[in-house]
């Protein structure tokens, strides 16, 4: 499918639309949610640790995340994972 194809196809698709809705990006209708703490505020918690050796980039998933103390985390553990 050329690119021009493709342009008048999502545009004929755009109008199809039911009344009242309209075309919107993910952007504009999601909440992009970030999460982060510091570790070392709890230096005696233990919690689950991801890094880039912890993600099988092969099946999309984090296969093996490491329990360490807050007092031994790295700098960079900051941001916290959201399950779905």
């Amino acid at each position: 499918m050329s690119a021009s194809t493709e342009t008048i196809t999502l545009q004929e698709e755009k109008q199809k639309l039911p009344n009242g809705w309209r075309w919107a990006t993910l952007g504009e209708v999601c909440k992009k949610q970030i999460s982060i703490r510091d570790p070392s505020m709890e230096p005696d918690i233990t919690f689950q640790y991801v890094d880039i050796t912890s993600v099988n980039n092969t099946q999309k998933s984090i296969t093996e995340a490491r329990q360490i103390l807050g007092k031994d985390a790295p700098s960079r553990a900051r941001k916290v994972v959201h399950t779905i």
